[in-house]
């Protein structure tokens, strides 16, 4: 019985050997039909093992006992139901075709058990396994342990064995099937290791190429001076359409440097032949085609088989330079729009101070005049300059809050109002006004009420401004429409003239800072072209959008769309619209139509 488990034992440990040496030379790491092909062949050579197993098998009372069931035990572990059944083919039917005493036990506790077991055992630790992976010993040992035990209890019960053959081929049946299983297992987990090693070898040699195809600096490997590796981006930076036509020749065939670098990097390249790594250095080199290019290059040195290389990365900064000439000429363009814009804030409120002081004196002398003076002409005259210094001051003003808006420090105070309110209260403030012009006026709307949320008093402004301009540019006689019209989501504010327009290739650029109509076309208009472009930015402040259509000689329509938002006030702000105060209003349009000559 010894020396038949032996020989059993030895049989599998050389069929395992065989078919472990075999599946070395079988890649099934790659896709899906390699997988199943070594399944299948691993299954077959496991039920070729169990049939030759079954060829010498130990005998007593006409009973086979064998250590067919081991290989067939692995197989239903490693893949399972189906690979296993593969194995256990083959020495089920020998076992029936040669029948003899307890056949059904032989085909039962030989060959479907260790299957059913194998296979249950794959299931309970399915989680932590998956083919060909590392095969756990302990729990092959455990389940080959509970296929001895049902062996032994069928062994006692079944077959009648006396108690000295029952002890005599379980101890056997269960060390030697034990032993060659660890044989299996350990050959197959070698090589499964070897077989893991070369493929995570092949991953990262595909990581490390895609590395180096990604890495927009270029990479070369050296010896003595002369390439024998070199990535795309080092041939394009030299010129080269690939990097083979870099491989064995010297590096001094594509590039030179200048004559102060020389000694720089003869001292350079003994410091990475030393073993020492040379950092970035910044340089000029001229390419073989003459161009000039700005490079940093770092050297490292490695030994690959007792042989000196060295690894270099080259940077091509060429167009990093140009980037930081053009972000310096970016930031001097910002310094000087912001000292511009801090000339024109500052210059704005020194020309107020003496301004106000100029227009005090003139409305005082005004208050305090007296007829019997003789000057005949004294309001005439006091009226002009009065208009002038509220022109002026109308283009202080406007100065000062285009540079706040720039600036961001113009505060734009969002409430709820009836922007139909406001619209109509400015209209009606400046009607007179206008009919002193000889125009009219004309305000229409197809809602009555219109809740949304911005601010009263820059509206008031914006309105101010495009009537202004619409007198300015409309002859006596003609009219102005102020129009509201509700579109759902927004309500649009329309303000149209019967003008005489304004050129088609000045539309695009009315809104432009200090931007201005042909002279020709203004008639009695005045400005310094600031207006509309602080219109638009006081429009945008408050998220809505300004447009304009015009038709030489038939007129200009200006048209405001602000989206209806309320803001988070409770009560709707109705009455608080700025033009409520009289003399304010009043001082606001003889500031805003002090451009029109009268």
């Amino acid at each position: 019985m010894f020396k038949a488990m032996l020989h059993h034992g030895t049989l599998i440990m050389a069929i395992s050997f065989i078919f472990s040496t075999l599946s070395q030379g079988y890649s099934w790491w790659g896709n899906g039909d390699r997988l199943k092909k070594f399944s299948w062949a691993i299954s077959t050579l496991a039920g070729i093992l169990s049939f030759l197993l079954l060829l010498d098998p130990f005998i007593i009372n006409g009973m086979f006992f064998d250590l067919s069931s081991t290989p067939i035990l692995f197989i239903g572990y490693l893949l399972g139901w189906k690979y296993g059944m593969i194995s256990a083919a083959l020495p089920t039917c020998y076992r029936l075709l040669i029948g003899g005493t307890g056949t059904a036990v032989g085909v039962v506790m030989g060959t479907i058990m260790p299957l059913v077991i194998g296979a249950l055992a794959r299931e309970i630790v399915k989680s932590k396994i998956e083919p060909y992976q590392v095969v756990s010993f302990k729990n092959l040992l455990v389940s080959n342990l509970v296929l001895s035990f049902l062996k032994a209890i069928v062994f006692l019960y079944m077959l009648g064995l006396s108690m000295q053959e029952w002890k005599m081929i379980n101890v056997n049946t269960m060390i030697f099937s034990s032993i060659s299983l660890w044989g299996i297992v350990l050959m197959f987990n070698d090589f499964t290791k070897n077989s893991i090693s070369q493929k995570e070898l092949r991953e990262s040699e595909a990581r490390f190429k895609q590395l180096v195809s990604l890495i927009p600096d270029g990479l070369s490997i050296t010896y003595n001076s002369e390439y024998v590796f070199a990535n795309n981006n080092l041939a394009d930076i030299l010129g080269k359409r690939s990097p083979e036509e870099l491989i064995g020749k010297r590096i001094g065939d594509f590039f030179t440097v200048g004559e102060e670098y020389n000694e720089l990097i003869t001292n350079r390249e003994k410091q990475a032949r030393s073993g020492q790594v040379a950092p970035f250095l910044a340089r000029q080199i001229r390419r073989h085609d003459g161009e000039i290019l700005n490079v940093e290059v770092a050297a490292a040195p490695f030994v690959e088989k007792d042989e000196k290389y060295i690894l270099s990365i080259v940077r091509d900064t060429t167009a990093q330079k140009k980037a930081d000439i053009l972000k310096r000429k970016l930031e001097e363009t910002e310094a000087l729009d912001k000292f511009k814009t801090e000339f024109f804030s500052n210059i704005s409120h020194e020309l107020k101070t003496p301004l106000n002081i100029i227009l005090g004196t003139i409305q005082l002398a005004n208050v305090s005049y007296d007829d019997a003076f003789g000057y005949q002409h004294f309001h005439k005259h006091m009226g002009i300059m009065k208009q002038n210094c509220f022109r002026l001051l109308r283009l202080i003003n406007n100065l000062i809050d285009i540079t706040r808006l720039e600036s961001g420090s113009l505060a734009i105070q969002l409430r709820n109002y009836d922007i139909v309110k406001v619209v109509e209260d400015i209209t009606i403030s400046v009607a007179k006004y206008i009919e002193n012009y000889g125009i009219e006026l004309i305000f229409d709307t197809e809602v009555e009420e219109k809740c949304l949320s911005c601010d009263a008093d820059q509206m008031e402004r914006i309105m101010l401004n495009l009537l202004s301009n619409a007198i300015k540019f409309t002859k006596p006689g003609g009219s102005i429409m102020v129009n509201m019209l509700d579109q759902g989501e927004s309500i649009m504010i329309s303000v149209k003239d019967t003008g005489i327009g304004i050129p088609p290739e000045k539309l695009k650029t009315i809104f432009n800072r200090f931007q201005q109509v042909e002279s020709t076309l203004k008639m009695n208009a005045g400005g310094s072209g600031i207006g509309l472009s602080l219109v638009k930015s006081l429009v945008e402040a408050q998220e809505g959008t300004i447009t304009v259509k015009s038709e030489l000689n038939k007129g200009s329509e200006f048209m405001i769309t602000l989206p209806v938002k309320l803001g988070e006030a409770v009560e709707l702000a109705y009455d608080e619209v700025a033009a409520t105060d009289q003399s304010k209003m009043v001082e606001r349009i003889t500031i805003e139509f002090s451009d029109i000559n009268s």
